[in-house]
């Protein structure tokens, strides 16, 4: 064929080209599905290390010497078909508040006995652990007899079922004044009614504790506070309602009507680390005292005695 020919060139076939939007979708799914496998990979591996890490903590804590507080519990007065419900209500308690102080940890060493270890940490470093760890912190709700006041009654005619109680109130400048009244033996609310407890501080820069109550409990409140309130209006003479925590008074708020927010104040002379620590207390109700010594790192008993059980 002649290269300088001016007849046209017969047309090549060809076969037609693929369309390229399947194959780039094939490539971004074959994308999603390697990103998504290297991010299980990396999540599964962070959760692998941080497993293993923690255990690695807690070995290397357990290897780790440390003081610890020893409590002892009198189960003798608890009937012995309870007795096992009741020891582990005790041990749940003892577990909470020691998981909210931190690095320690407790266990059951004997009959009526729960050690609290403290890793790392020395007898004088944990004085303060001893009574939060113990108290059973017991509160109670109880009618004021409104018709006099031992400074008026003479104990020696004291109202059957009374008994008489001090109230100490702070004043804005730090005053502490007292007042005696006759106090319902018999409580017409306890703990039990109690959901939550927090610390606040009111407009005069003093601490109080907030208590709110159960469904149930918010109900029994109204009704207590309600039949007070009925008693007023037939006497002509204001009611109050005496706020007790472990035997001693704190409040004693009047009553002028029912009351069905749920809700109620402890007021007090207290500080800030008394206050938190009650309200973790009322968190974490104890149903029993316990007596408690410390020990030292290597096991042996401290020569720091236990100090008595606080009295708030």
């Amino acid at each position: 064929m002649d290269p300088f020919s001016s007849a046209a060139p017969k047309a090549i076939p060809t076969s037609p080209l693929p369309p390229l939007l399947p194959q780039i979708k094939r490539r971004r799914r074959a994308l999603i599905v390697s990103l998504i496998v290297v991010f299980v990979a990396g999540v599964v591996s962070l959760v692998g290390l941080s497993i293993g890490s923690f255990f690695l903590v807690r070995a290397l804590e357990q290897r780790q010497p440390g003081a610890a507080v020893l409590l002892q519990f009198d189960l003798s007065k608890v009937s012995a078909e309870n007795r096992a419900d009741f020891w582990q209500s005790i041990l749940k308690a003892v577990n909470r508040r020691a998981g909210q102080l931190g690095g320690c940890r407790a266990d059951e060493v004997g009959p009526g006995q729960i050690r609290v270890r403290f890793f790392g940490k020395k007898v004088a470093e944990i004085v303060a652990s001893g009574p939060y760890l113990a108290k059973s912190t017991k509160l109670d709700f109880r009618v004021v007899y409104r018709d006099g006041t031992p400074e008026t009654i003479p104990l020696s005619e004291a109202p059957p079922g009374y008994e008489p109680m001090t109230l100490e109130l702070k004043g804005r400048n730090g005053e502490i004044r007292t007042s005696e009244l006759y106090v319902n033996r018999n409580p017409e609310m306890t703990g039990e009614a109690l959901s939550e407890a927090y610390p606040m501080m009111d407009e005069f820069g003093r601490f109080k504790i907030i208590l709110r109550f159960t469904k149930e409990g918010g109900k029994r409140f109204a009704d207590v506070t309600r039949t007070i309130a009925e008693e007023n209006k037939r006497t002509g003479r204001l009611g109050q309602l005496a706020i007790i925590l472990d035997g001693k008074l704190y409040s004693a708020p009047t009553v002028r009507e029912e009351i069905p927010s749920g809700s109620a104040e402890i007021n007090g002379s207290f500080t800030q680390r008394e206050v938190e620590e009650l309200a973790r207390m009322l968190n974490n109700p104890l149903p029993l005292s316990a007596t408690f010594i410390f020990e030292n790192e290597d096991g042996s008993k401290a020569g720091l005695p236990a100090p008595p059980p606080v009295s708030w």
